[in-house]
């Protein structure tokens, strides 16, 4: 867990010290200093990984979690408050000139005494014989392949969430006493005595000062761990999980922490939704919360609700995860989430004819907007857009515009996910302008008839591997399309002939979604036609509601064929013959078939290693 955090508050440090945001106040020589501080201690914690049993090791890494953890907040907040002074006018930025000055004080004060303390850590893991083992290279190879596989999740796979979630305690562990322990150590080894009554004394006197003494339960059981003691051996070993069995077996209890305490070690927040969806916080005591998550649902509003992210906006301004997704609401967008400057990942519900406000914009760590779920009819992404640069996930619902630009360099270099875009020139001209070089999964939506070129604009995408085109009945020449794609899903769009001839030439496409939403009917007078040198790489092909009136494969055709869906596709009366003729073919599954199709099904004699799943289940008496 301390690893996590570590290595994120690292990042944070070295994006500091590297980027656009400026340093004054003599806060860049103590940010420097912080960051090599926290570099040795996270080779420490690489060193004593395969160590973490050992007690004292343990000990020691949850002291350094608790300092990251205090790290963290004084760096997120020196960065929320540069960021605000940004914002202000030129008047309002001399009138809080005084308080940016107090700040910087405060958070070069607060580095120094991290410091401090990371030191006395360092001290007291020499005095007390923790040492640094080197592994075998064995040991480090295996390592090392470890931590590639890592870095490629953490970097090609997940966004915003990732290192945050790493960095939340379970509310148990963020909730043990350090102090205690530490405290539990210290008078062991400054009262060292061979006279054990002695030592008991002077460790039960030195534990006065703390309220668990107050509680019956803690002083049975220190009186039992006492009892228990026989050597100077059994202290050594057992004294510093004492208070972490305590806690494990008899729990937590709340009230034995004040309010602030309770805020300050929070780090997650979730909300269940219920009659009363309202929480009341106090802006004047902000929260260290970095991630809330809602969920739960029971009484849907019908009109967008906006008290959420406003309670957000103003009392937890160091949150980097907020997902209301399944909260069975819809939220309004406030014009004040750009005080959310450390916003990584932002997925909500919002309501109809609501616009994305331009102040979004200003979240410049944002990297995933998601709002999928949404009845959004948002004609536009706002012009400000073309800012986020670290933004790699945009999920939208329905179809969405993109702005244009005058900005012949504008660009959005990280982008990796674009879903919900209506196809029109603009799109076309981005495309083609290579706006989006890194783009892997693509989503379009088409409301036009006529034909587009917008399968020619998608050469330039040269990473795209994943297409979803909604709507769209009429395909460009086979020439024009990228041939990096490996899925390709089609929702409500045309499936002739020649698009069928398009997508067999594909050479890197693995699978071919085809579905009809009942809502626009179904797409009438299918031919399904490949020719022997088709889909030579295609694995899974699926069909919903397609009126497929014919379906022809020649030889050689779908060669790596493992999986095939057919679903409520009513017109098909007979499989092609070749099909199962395919040696790769593992999985075929038929679902609503019509009475020919399930008569043919049943008098067929499937090979070894080919199932046949056929729902509802096929009656062998008829």
């Amino acid at each position: 867990m301390a690893d996590s955090v570590v290595s994120f508050l690292l990042e944070n440090l070295t994006q500091l010290l590297t980027q656009e945001l400026d340093l004054q106040g003599g806060v860049k020589d103590q940010v420097r200093s912080l960051k090599n501080e926290l570099s040795l201690i996270n080779l420490f914690l690489q060193k004593t990984e395969g160590k973490r049993h050992d007690e004292l090791v343990k000990e020691v890494v949850s002291q350094i979690r608790d300092v990251a953890y205090e790290a963290e907040d004084v760096i997120d907040t020196y960065i929320i408050t540069v960021a605000e002074h940004r914002r202000r006018s030129k008047l309002r930025k001399l009138i809080h000139s005084c308080d940016r000055a107090i700040t910087f004080h405060e958070v070069a004060s607060k580095i120094e005494r991290i410091k401090i303390i990371n030191k006395e850590i360092n001290d007291n893991r020499s005095k007390y014989g923790i040492e640094i083992t080197e592994s075998s290279g064995g040991d480090a190879e295996a390592e090392e392949i470890l931590h590639r596989r890592r870095k490629h999740v953490e970097e090609d796979q997940v966004v915003g969430f990732a290192h945050d979630a790493e960095g939340l305690s379970p509310l148990p562990r963020v909730m043990l006493r350090a102090e205690l322990k530490e405290k539990l150590l210290h008078d062991l080894y400054a009262t060292y005595s061979s006279n054990n009554d002695k030592l008991k004394g002077k460790l039960t006197e030195g534990l006065k000062r703390f309220k668990e003494m107050n509680d019956e339960e803690f002083r049975k059981a220190w009186s039992e761990f006492l009892e228990g003691v026989q050597e100077h051996n059994d202290l050594k070993v057992s004294l510093s999980n004492f208070v972490q069995d305590f806690y494990s077996k008899n729990g937590v209890k709340l009230q034995d922490m004040t309010e602030d305490e309770l805020k300050s070690k929070s780090r997650r927040i979730s909300i269940h939704y219920g009659n009363n969806p309202y929480i009341s916080s106090s802006p004047c005591k902000p929260s260290n919360s970095r991630s809330i998550i809602g969920f739960g649902g029971v009484v849907e509003l019908k009109s967008p609700d906006n008290s959420y992210l406003k309670w957000i906006c103003k009392s937890n301004k160091l949150v980097r995860v907020v997902d209301l997704s399944n909260m069975g609401i819809c939220c309004l967008i406030s014009k004040g989430i750009e005080k959310l400057v450390l916003l990584r990942y932002l997925s909500i519900s919002s309501g109809e004819l609501h616009v994305i406000p331009n102040s979004i914009c200003n979240l410049w760590n944002l990297e995933t907007l998601d709002m999928r779920n949404s009845t959004v009819i948002t004609k536009c992404l706002p012009k400000g857009i073309w800012k986020l640069q670290r933004l790699r996930h945009l999920y939208l619902d329905g179809s969405t515009s993109l702005p244009r630009t005058r900005n012949n360099t504008a660009a959005l270099p990280n982008l990796q996910v674009l879903t919900g875009i209506a196809i029109n020139e603009d799109t076309e001209s981005h495309f083609a302008k290579v706006r989006f070089p890194n783009l892997r999964k693509l989503g379009l939506y088409s409301s036009e008839w006529a034909e587009l070129g917008i399968l020619s604009s998608l050469r330039p995408l040269c990473h795209l591997q994943t297409l979803k085109i909604s709507q769209l009945y009429k395909f460009s020449s086979p020439t024009s399309i990228s041939l990096t794609l490996t899925k390709i899903t089609l929702v409500d769009s045309a499936l002739s002939t020649a698009n069928m001839g398009l997508l067999g030439s594909l050479t890197q496409l693995r699978i071919l979604k085809v579905r009809v939403d009942a809502m626009y009917g179904q797409l009438r007078n299918v031919e399904l036609i490949c020719d022997e040198r088709s889909f030579q790489q295609l694995e899974v092909f699926k069909m919903v509601d397609l009126e497929v009136s014919r379906w022809h494969m020649g030889q050689g055709a779908m060669p790596k064929l493992q999986r095939l869906v057919i679903k409520s596709c009513r017109d098909i009366r007979k499989l092609p013959d070749e099909l199962w003729g395919l040696g790769a073919l593992r999985d075929v599954e038929v679902l609503h078939p019509n009475p020919f199709l399930a008569r043919r099904l049943r008098q067929l004699r499937m090979r070894d290693g080919c199932k046949l799943h056929v729902y509802p289940p096929l009656n062998p008496t008829n």
